[in-house]
């Protein structure tokens, strides 16, 4: 018999583990869909860490993140990092060890109930637990409030069994040491707890003095780095590095007293009425990822149970001839109430306070079972139908939606996108409708993480949260003039509305838009092709299928399509059926530009013009400072740069009937001068004269016939800086 009801206990055990776990790890990296921005941010760190020896503040093995401004618990992210090293850096690796956690939690949870009343209130609390909306949720999303709770439950394990045996209190003193790495409830529940535990265990004279001197020994040191940490924050004192160990100091005294610290927010007594609306009215904060819609985050049948249970345990506990077992359970209920009152109230803050009251709940229905098993199977059975409600709202399309989009789902799926399919040197213009949206390019590409340091240009630094405008060849923000002009845009869904679609070849995602400028374009070079020619081209990143290929006459209006051959990652095209002269040559989405010379149609050749200028010397193919020629949206790799005043000529133009040009101030020259007047004489006769300012470029045409010579003439204006005057593809055509 007792063999029997031994397997029974296993049986029942694996079950209920099982559903636990099931529930825990099904679709664990895509519900819920996308990253928190404090997800991403302890997994990049972790990475940063494993990789790099850094965080992305540059702090060597933090004791403390500092996130984004107003720091973040660190044990999380260097837990994480042994997922993040099997599995690399993604949304699965950094939420398999919370999920991991949260099953050893119901394992917990089960031998403390059995510790103190035997298997049925075990398997209560295990089954309680198993099923609780909010113990599931945290437990598949990587937010670090979970670890608090959990290591608390070890360190009440711990401490009950130590009472029990009346030693071994040591090792409940080291987890809770630990989880003041956790969270920042625990820099006060801690001492609070410890505090009033060691009057009680003292008075009853629980452990000997040898146990208390080694447990304080063990647990001072541990938590010193902590104690620093608040000591460098508290006092306004300069971070600490060990070599081994960071103490850092956050960005100010704001943000260390807002957000590393359990205090702040509302008034105490606001703070109470709050936190008895989230447990017992309204069972939800309204944030999606810690409740669902009409689902209590203990369950509406718990809340009758949970009195009951505090009214038996307190009856139970006054009956109990001292030391009570009861005791640990009771002063964990009563510190982490106190606790939770102290901050502006939200579930994340509240996480102490769950599972006792869930331990409570379990000691009340076991105390119903005792005198009615059909009641406690009537709250067994309402459980149940609970649980089957919420995980059909938790995995359904209308929560699955609303938690994608305040995740910012399919957000690193466009960013990793518009990387791979975007030239090196492009700069990519990221929305700022994403909460810590730079955050979230580190996690999606890995970056390196000194790369970061030494780029990140940070907007606020003071502010209790920092903005970063930029980093690397990432641009946050699409309130400027230069997204507008950007090659690569990754943006919400609902901003496609203030973007012109025809300019852009668009990749769209769930929630976000990946956006490429038509005209990119394809590598230049400066060889000028013949009629027998084959010219190879590499493929766009990205284009249109199919792809199409369009040569259109620079200085003319035709235009005509063109015939490929296609490899894997380039093309081949026969330059014969190109214009003669120069090409604007499209190819998909993306342009390039081909010279064909011939008999007709040449470029001027630089050699042979003959002058000077009144600063250094004329550039061939490059402008005055030896940059690209280019000017205004313009950018061909032929003709020359002068520096204004200058004067250039080409003395053998008898044969030549027309000169077609590109003028323009080089891109490059910066925008200090006042423009520049270009002029081209054919032998003494002024054919054109137009002065132009920075961005401006003017494409002409002229007649040279019975012209000996072509004179190109630059002059500056009043002044001098900046007159860097281009002459781009400058072409002579005979009829």
């Amino acid at each position: 018999m007792i063999q029997n009801n031994r397997k029974w206990t296993v049986a029942i055990f694996i079950v209920l583990i099982a559903l636990g776990a099931g529930i825990r790890l099904y679709q664990l990296g895509n519900i819920p869909g996308g990253l928190n921005q404090d997800e991403a941010a302890s997994a990049y760190d972790a990475y940063a860490i494993l990789h790099y020896g850094v965080d992305r503040t540059g702090a060597h093995n933090p004791v403390h993140l500092s996130n984004f401004g107003p720091g973040q618990s660190a044990l999380l992210a260097y837990l994480t990092i042994p997922f993040i090293a099997v599995l690399d850096l993604n949304i699965f690796s950094i939420r398999l060890f919370p999920a991991l956690f949260c099953i050893v939690c119901l394992v917990g949870i089960f031998f403390l109930a059995r510790r103190i009343a035997g298997n049925r209130l075990a398997y209560f609390a295990l089954f309680l637990l198993a099923i609780c909306p909010w113990h599931i949720m945290v437990s598949r999303w990587a937010h670090e409030n979970f670890l608090l709770t959990g290591t608390v439950l070890f360190a009440i394990l711990l401490l009950v069994r130590a009472q029990s045996n009346k030693r071994g209190l040591v090792w409940s003193f080291v987890v809770l040491a630990l989880s003041l790495y956790t969270y920042s409830p625990a820099v006060a529940f801690v001492p609070l707890f410890l505090m009033t535990y060691g009057i009680y265990a003292i008075w009853h004279r629980i452990f000997a003095i040898k146990e208390w001197i080694l447990s304080i020994v063990v647990f001072a040191i541990l938590s010193m780095p902590m104690f620093l940490f608040i000591l460098v924050n508290h006092f306004g004192l300069q971070s600490m590095d060990f070599g081994f160990l960071t103490i850092p100091k956050l960005a100010s005294d704001l943000n260390y007293h807002k957000g590393a610290t359990v205090l702040g927010g509302a008034s105490w007594f606001e703070s109470i009425k709050r936190v008895i609306e989230i447990l017992f009215i309204d069972g939800a904060d309204d944030l999606a990822w810690n409740s669902l819609p009409n689902v209590h985050i203990l369950y509406v049948v718990s809340i009758p149970l949970f009195f009951f249970g505090l009214f038996c345990l307190a009856r139970d506990f006054w009956k109990d001839k001292a030391p009570s077992l009861l005791a640990p359970i009771l002063l964990w209920f009563l510190v982490s109430f106190f606790v939770v009152t102290l901050a502006s109230p939200n579930i994340n803050r509240m996480n102490l306070v769950f599972i006792p009251m869930i331990f409570l709940s379990s000691y009340g229905l076991n105390s119903i079972w005792k005198f009615s098993k059909s009641f406690a199977l009537l709250f067994l059975l309402l459980f149940a139908i609970s649980f089957f409600h919420f995980t059909y709202n938790y995995f359904g399309d209308d929560y699955t939606s609303k938690i994608g989009d305040q995740f910012f789902e399919s957000y690193t799926d466009a960013i990793e996108y518009a990387v791979e399919h975007a030239a090196p040197e492009d700069t990519l213009y990221m929305t700022d409708n994403v909460n810590q949206s730079y955050i979230y390019v580190l996690f999606a590409i890995r970056a390196n993480v000194h790369d970061y340091i030494q780029t990140v240009d940070i907007a606020n630094k003071s502010a209790i949260f920092h903005s970063v405008r930029s980093f690397d060849r990432f641009k946050f923000g699409l309130n400027s003039q230069a997204w507008n002009k950007g090659k690569v845009l990754v943006i919400r869904n609902n901003e496609r509305q203030n973007i012109d679609s025809n300019k852009y070849i668009i990749k769209r995602f769930k929630n976000y838009t990946v956006l490429f400028r038509k005209d990119t374009a394809l590598p230049q070079d400066e060889r000028i092709y013949h009629i027998n020619d084959s010219l190879f081209l590499s493929l766009p990143k990205i284009y249109d299928q199919p792809l199409s290929v369009m040569s259109y006459d620079f200085y003319g209006t035709d235009s005509i399509q063109v015939d490929y051959t296609q490899k894997s990652d380039s093309l081949s095209i026969a330059v014969s059926q190109l214009f003669e002269g120069l090409n604007r040559l499209r190819v998909g989405n993306a342009t390039t530009f081909v010279f064909l010379e011939t008999d007709r149609k040449k470029l001027v050749d630089v050699a042979k013009l003959k002058g000077s200028q009144d600063f250094g010397t004329i550039q061939r193919n490059h402008s005055y400072e030896g940059r690209s020629l280019s000017a205004g949206s313009i950018d061909i790799p032929w003709g020359f740069g002068t520096h204004a005043d200058s004067r250039y000529v080409l003395n053998s133009a008898k044969q030549v009937d027309s000169l077609s040009v590109i003028i323009g101030i080089a891109n490059s020259s910066g925008d200090c001068g006042d423009g520049a007047v270009f002029k081209i004489y054919g032998n003494t006769d002024m054919l054109y004269s137009s002065r132009l300012s920075h961005g401006a470029a003017s494409k002409i045409a002229l007649s040279v016939i019975g012209a000996d010579s072509i004179a190109f003439v630059t002059e500056k204006g009043e002044n001098t800086h900046c007159d860097h005057t281009n002459w781009i593809a400058p072409m002579l055509s005979k009829y």
